[in-house]
């Protein structure tokens, strides 16, 4: 680690209309960088350089000053007070060193307050609190000291007696330009011992390290402070007013004496936080380097390098040769770069706190076209990453994330002055979720002719909130380091969904256990496939969970309203706690789901009169409560997306085909991991054939070896059932000797052969069926016009049928039934010969006891769920098991007895006269399949 001289990036935050802007004004004034402090109502502020900030007064993107003082380097980033535009400002607070926390004397700690402060606890950022407006009638420093105590931290502590207490020896704080403003900061009143030791003796209480320096000396030391302050055990408190400059003084004395020094990596890291255009439509690129140093002409990425790097302040900007590690730059030349992404040794960010969770539809005039729309909306992305356009799957809508209204206005006005188009917004609708609730393997392979790479990728749960974590444990002897970087940036950079309704993804850990190139065919699209394809399969064979959206209310009635809240609260599957009465009024406190509670504000004014009040705080995303009915209304088919596919791609005869992904493990080169003995890497082949490069002609593969090795062995996989039938009817089949053979692939740093290896040998699972009893019985003419008259008799005929079929097939079969609605039905199990027949328990319907029986066998058995229940079809995907329809297991057992009819008729030699041929042909045609 290289220690950095004392400069920080201190983040100024507010909530709306705190006096943030003439803050940084104030700030910057007195610091000598401008002459003249702007105000916001004279629009001529120095950071609201936008025209719409001018115009509606606020502040809508984050800025950045530089300033200097004779202990500090400061850069000042001015964030959004707004609550719509939160999101902006957590991405801010991802490079800050420290944070300023501006509360109005006269509003005290608000709402907005408080979500501020949880951030600043999320990102661990020592917090300094100057609280503003202290020249209003009526505002008592003691009070709001109290109120920010109570509801921020009982460790805020009044500073601003500190400045005024140190010694005149101590070191001037005055701006290096000098001027009026410096001779301002330069005066330091005489010190007052008494006042000092009151200070020390509140601030001891906040460590027990503190208390023994207090008792021992008698003073605390400054460094001790500023220890404090960055494990956020102390929050100095600063009061003044930042229209009339009181207060400022001591704010930045307090500032460059207390700012923690930080010291930096010696290896490069840079993490992105903002993407902005200029006045010629340059692409900017904000990062703070987190280590070492950036130079321009750096190739930052595989295809893009730094072109220029600029040194903002205001408008205003300086070229730079080398930004170095702690600065704050904006950079040119990357086309590709998006906020959250990071470089180097930068350690990734998790999920943002700050969510939309409801998205729009846009009304956008109809002249333009769908995806140019779509488009522009995406550049405007880059800058508002959180509006997240979407395109709509069932019809030509286009969806857009928005905050609140007042950030619905601005995205208007900038659309209208970018792009010239008038657009609206219609009915809102939830944003939901997808993560995993159990782990699993995910194998992509990608080998049209001449390409080839095999991606193993681990999927398990993460933690709540902690978004998508990428990782690698893969060896470089397997796989080259810059194969291993290639494929994590990769799955950064795409916005990951999952496979029940196209929701993004989040809370997954991504390990990178393994992975293969080829010497001569792999190129790094092909790992980019790869990746994306092994995720995609990884997902379908978990056992996936939706989330929603979920509010914390509050919830204020009269009293004799609780028995109407309360039953509304349970229709909405929400929870209450016991409700707290006061007077006439009553409290209620809980959470429910966004879906159910987002238009309730209305009906709790309509039923108490307009004397209710319910306040709404996002909680966060929890599993949802209707899922089945939200998959089946999306209508999501993960094996049809063609942008997110879960299939592979393998090669034979110089031409690609597809594999399905319940059918790529068979098939992969390399093992999983629950298959990998320790030998080292499987089945390689003559190097002049690999991945097509004999250009399909077969090359020197060995003779009985036509198709290719890949697809003979993937026909081995999943033919088994009828090479069983073969060999009872023609006795056992011989196999050729398919010898050896030899391939060159390469890992970290290997160039050549690895020698000769034999095939790895694929544990085939045992098939198991699964039949929805009553969804099969309704779905067949035969069994439906059965149960019309004996439900008992329909249930029988189908076991028959089944036990037929397993009796040839040699498929253990279950055949579940529902007892729904049988009141004090226990879960038990019945056996008609063979086959064995579920009833589920009271409340549980068929496809929910499936449902839990295909992902407890999932990993042991290939399983196969008969029914035409579409929402089931759709969450048995995500299973990991195939699906058959009602009508193809009716197809199936109908082949099935015609090759029983075949198989037994064929037995007839030499023309003898069989007397139950004729018995046998008609009990075949009296197969249920009718």
């Amino acid at each position: 680690m290289v220690p950095m001289n004392k400069k920080i990036n201190l983040a100024i935050l507010a909530a709306v209309d705190a006096g943030k802007t003439t803050l940084s004004e104030s700030l910057l004034y007195l610091t000598g960088t401008i002459r003249k402090a702007g105000r916001v109502d004279h629009k001529d502020a120095f950071l609201d350089n936008y025209a719409l900030e001018r115009q509606r007064g606020i502040t809508i993107f984050s800025k950045m000053a530089r300033m200097e003082t004779g202990l500090l380097g400061l850069t000042l980033l001015d964030t959004p007070g707004h609550v719509d535009f939160t999101a902006e400002t957590e991405r801010t607070l991802m490079v800050a060193d420290m944070a300023l926390l501006l509360v109005s004397a006269p509003d005290g700690v608000t709402g907005h307050t408080l979500e501020l402060w949880n951030l600043l606890e999320r990102y661990r950022l020592p917090t300094v609190i100057f609280v503003n407006k202290m020249d209003q009638a009526g505002s008592d420093a003691q009070s709001v000291l109290q109120d920010l105590c109570q509801n921020l931290d009982e460790r805020c502590i009044r500073f601003d007696s500190w400045a005024e207490c140190i010694s005149q020896d101590a070191p001037a704080c005055s701006p290096s330009t000098g001027g009026a403003a410096g001779s301002k900061l330069s005066a330091t009143p005489a010190p007052d011992s008494g006042r000092l030791e009151d200070l020390y003796d509140q601030v001891a209480m906040c460590d027990e390290d503190a208390m023994e320096e207090f008792l021992e000396s008698g003073r605390i030391s400054d460094e001790r402070i500023s220890c404090l302050m960055e494990e956020r055990k102390l929050f100095p408190c600063f009061f003044g007013s930042a229209l009339k400059m009181e207060g400022i003084r001591e704010l930045i004395m307090a500032l460059g004496h207390f700012a923690p020094k930080t010291a930096r990596p010696e290896e490069f890291g840079a993490r992105v936080y903002k993407i902005s255009r200029d006045a010629k439509g340059t692409r900017l690129t904000w990062m703070k380097i987190t280590g070492g140093e950036l130079k321009v002409r750096t190739q930052i990425t595989e295809n893009e390098k730094i072109t220029q790097i600029r040194m903002y302040s205001g408008e205003k900007y300086t070229a730079a040769d080398t930004a170095s590690a702690g600065e704050i730059v904006a950079v040119t030349g990357l086309a590709e770069s998006w906020c959250g992404q990071v470089f180097g040794s930068c350690p990734p960010s998790g999920e943002m706190a700050t969510q939309s969770v409801l998205s729009y539809e846009l009304i956008w005039p109809r002249e333009i076209d769908r995806l140019q729309m779509f488009g522009r909306l995406k550049e405007l992305a880059e800058e508002l990453p959180e509006i997240d356009p979407q395109l709509g799957e069932k019809d030509e809508s286009i969806h857009v994330c928005v905050m609140g209204e007042v950030q619905t206005q601005i995205l208007q006005a900038i659309v209208q002055e970018r792009y010239g188009a008038a657009i609206a917004f219609g009915e809102g609708r939830v944003v939901y979720k997808e993560t995993i609730a159990t782990s699993a393997e995910g194998v992509g392979h990608f080998e049209p002719l001449r390409h080839y790479a095999e991606v193993h990728l681990y999927l398990e749960p993460g933690e709540k909130g902690s978004g998508i974590r990428y990782e690698s444990t893969c060896s470089t002897d397997i796989l080259a380091r810059h194969w291993q970087r290639l494929i994590l940036g990769m799955l950064r950079s795409h916005r990951q969904i999952g496979v029940l309704t196209g929701s993004e993804l989040t809370d997954v850990k991504v390990t990178l256990v393994s992975g293969r190139a080829h010497l001569k065919h792999t190129v790094g699209g092909d790992f980019r496939q790869a990746g994306r394809r092994a995720l995609r399969q990884g997902l379908m064979k978990c056992e996936c969970t939706l989330l929603e959206p979920w509010y914390d209310f509050e919830l204020d009635i009269p009293s004799q309203m609780i028995g109407r809240a309360l039953m509304d609260i349970e229709a909405f599957c929400g929870h209450a706690d016991a409700p707290q009465i006061e007077g006439e009024f009553a409290r209620l406190t809980g959470y429910a789901p966004v879906a159910c509670m987002r238009n309730y504000q209305a009906e709790v004014r309509a039923y108490s009169g307009g004397r209710g009040a319910l306040n709404l705080k996002i909680r966060g995303y929890e599993p949802c409560h209707n899922a089945q009915e939200v998959i089946l209304e999306a209508g999501y088919d993960p094996s049809r997306d063609l942008n997110n596919p879960n299939w592979s791609v393998f090669c034979a005869h110089g031409a690609g085909y597809e594999v399905p992904w319940n059918e790529v493990d068979q098939a992969a080169h390399l093992p999983l991991m629950s298959q990998d003995t320790g030998e080292g890497m499987r089945w390689n082949y003559d190097s002049d054939d690999a991945a097509g490069g004999s250009g399909g002609d077969g090359g020197n593969l060995p003779d009985g070896w036509e198709q290719g090795y890949e697809e003979y062995r993937r026909h081995e996989a999943t033919t088994q059932e009828l090479t069983q039938i073969f060999e009872r009817t023609y006795g056992k089949i011989e196999r050729r000797d398919l010898g050896g053979a030899k391939e060159t692939f390469f890992g970290g740093g290997r160039h050549g052969p690895m020698g000769l290896h034999k095939p790895r040998k694929v544990t085939q699972k045992e098939p198991i069926l699964l039949v929805d009893g009553y969804n099969i019985i309704f779905s067949w003419k035969m069994l439906r016009e059965l149960a019309d008259r004996d439900m008992n008799a329909a249930r029988t005929r189908l076991a028959e049928i089944l036990s037929n079929y397993q009796g040839y097939r040699k498929i253990p079969v279950i055949l579940v039934f529902d007892a729904y609605r049988v009141s004090g039905a226990v879960e038990h199990t019945e056996h008609y010969h063979d086959v064995c027949i579920v009833y589920t328990k009271e409340a549980e319907t068929a496809d929910r006891y499936i449902e839990k029986a295909v992902h407890r066998m999932a990993s042991e058995f290939d399983i196969t769920v008969a029914t035409s229940d579409g929402a089931e079809q759709v969450i048995i995907w995500g299973g990991g098991a195939r699906r058959m329809s009602a009508r193809e297991l009716e197809e199936e057992i109908e082949r099935t007895g015609k090759e029983i009819r075949e198989e037994y008729l064929s037995k007839d030699t030499g023309g003898r006269n069989r007397p139950f041929a004729k018995l046998l042909e008609d009990a075949m045609e009296s197969h249920p399949a009718q």
